[in-house]
C-alpha cells in the first residue's frame, strides 16, 4: 500500500543464500575472523546501526572492526579489490547491466570502491578514515594527503551527479533500479528534468564521468 521504506538482499549475509537469517554476534565475529572474504570488508565500510537497536548495531560493529580494518599498512586489499572486479566484470556481462548506472563499468559502485579502498588500507592506523560516506571519506582522504584536490573533487562531483541520475530514473516508474530508461519519452523526461537539452547531451555527460571513473577503478 505504501511501498518499500528499503530493500535487503538477504543474499549478502554469511555464507549467503545457504546461510541463516539471522546469527548471534558471537557467531558473526567468528564467521568473519575465520572465513570472511576481501570482499566483504568493503561492503563492512559502509555499515550503521539503525533504529531502535542502535546500542546493539554498535556493539556489533566494534567486533567487526578488526576484520574490516587491520592494524597495520594493509596493501592486501588491492587483492580483495582485483577479486571484486572480476565478479562485476563477470556480473556485467552475464545480467547485460551495461547501461546500469551502479553496477555497470564505470558506475556507482566502482567509484565507492577506488574511495574505499584507502579507507581499507590505512583505516586500522587511522581510525578517523572509519567513515560511511562516500564524501566525508573523500573530505578526510584530502585532510591526510591521501588523495590530491583535483582528483578528490571529481569523484565527488561524479559521485553526486550519478547519485542524483539515479534517483531521477527511480522517480520516474517508482522502483528501485538503476538502469536507464530505454523508452524515448522517459529518456526525454529524464534529460530536461536534470536540465539537459535533450537525452543525447546527458547520455554524452554520463559516458564521459563512467569512461573516467573506469579508466582510474581499472588502472
Amino acid at each position: 500500500e505504501h511501498g518499500y521504506c528499503f530493500r535487503v538482499d538477504l543474499r549478502l549475509r554469511p555464507f549467503g543464500s545457504a546461510g541463516r537469517l539471522a546469527l548471534s554476534f558471537d557467531a558473526m565475529e567468528q564467521y568473519y575472523q575465520r572465513e570472511g572474504r576481501d570482499w566483504e570488508r568493503f561492503a563492512w565500510i559502509r555499515a550503521r546501526p539503525l533504529m531502535p537497536a542502535v546500542a546493539a548495531g554498535e556493539d556489533l560493529l566494534s567486533r567487526l572492526q578488526p576484520f574490516v580494518y587491520r592494524r597495520y599498512l594493509d596493501f592486501a586489499a588491492f587483492d580483495g579489490l582485483r577479486e571484486l572486479k572480476a565478479r562485476m566484470d563477470q556480473e556485467v556481462s552475464r545480467r547485460e547491466w551495461v547501461d546500469d548506472l551502479k553496477r555497470g563499468p564505470g558506475g556507482i559502485r566502482e567509484l565507492e570502491f577506488l574511495v574505499q579502498l584507502p579507507q581499507l588500507i590505512r583505516g586500522g592506523r587511522l581510525p578517523d578514515l572509519r567513515l560511511t560516506g562516500i564524501l566525508p571519506a573523500l573530505a578526510c582522504q584530502l585532510r591526510h594527503g591521501l588523495i590530491g584536490r583535483a582528483e578528490a573533487q571529481w569523484l565527488a562531483s561524479a559521485y553526486r551527479f550519478l547519485r542524483l541520475v539515479e534517483n531521477r530514473v527511480q522517480m520516474l516508474d517508482d522502483q528501485q533500479t538503476h538502469r536507464l530508461p530505454t523508452e524515448a519519452l522517459k529518456r526525454e523526461r529524464l534529460a530536461i528534468g536534470l536540465g539537459f537539452a535533450d537525452w543525447p547531451a546527458l547520455l554524452a555527460e554520463i559516458d564521459g564521468l563512467r569512461e573516467r571513473i573506469s579508466q582510474a577503478y581499472g588502472a
